[in-house]
């Protein structure tokens, strides 16, 4: 297993043992290499878990922390650093679609926070009914998703004035980002 641990932060992480062979919990130690001092960690006799305090190293470093019982690795847990991150996202609704910028950015933290990473979103609605990007063969006031590729490469879409400028603006590790999103977009709140 593995966790990630901010770096410049503490975190903390529960352990319980699920083997078959009765062992006295009291003597189980922790430790970040074979005969080192044992890290601190709080046995829960009731609920036969114990809670240790894991420091953080480096970005990108890792050390590992071994269970061990009367000699004898019982489980390893490797923690990793990172440095947090923050991200922009900016979502831009097309035809009718109405998106909640507010519940967005919750969801997308609520999953990502745990892991160090920060999301802002932002709705740009410059598309909501202007329909200056529509190609003579296709004026039917939608943007179409669909229909010539199976990734939503449309004419409408990719040729369009907004998108392209889109394009420019955007660095080029978040147009990636960009497309993925316009596309869950599409497919989750439908047109």
């Amino acid at each position: 297993m593995e966790k990630l641990v901010p770096m410049g932060e503490n975190d903390v992480v529960t352990a319980k043992y699920d083997g078959l062979k009765n062992i006295d919990l009291k003597k189980v130690r922790f430790v970040s290499e074979p005969n080192s001092a044992a890290l601190p960690a709080r046995l829960n006799e009731t609920e036969q878990t114990w809670t240790i305090t894991l420091k953080s190293v480096a970005a990108g470093a890792s050390y590992d922390v071994f269970a061990v019982y009367e000699g004898v690795v019982i489980g390893k847990l490797r923690v990793v650093s990172y440095s947090k991150q923050q991200h922009k996202v900016t979502l831009v609704p097309i035809n009718e679609v109405k998106l909640d910028e507010s519940a967005i950015e919750q969801q997308l933290n609520t999953i990502y926070n745990p892991v160090g990473v920060q999301f802002t979103v932002d709705i740009d609605e410059s598309m909501r009914g202007n329909y200056d990007w529509e190609v003579e063969s296709e004026k039917d006031g939608l943007l179409s998703t669909v229909g010539k590729s199976f990734w939503g490469y449309d004419k409408e879409l990719k040729e369009s004035t907004e998108m392209l400028n889109l394009q420019k603006d955007l660095p080029t590790s978040s147009r990636y980002i960009g497309w993925c999103l316009f596309i869950c977009a599409e497919w989750c709140y439908g047109t």
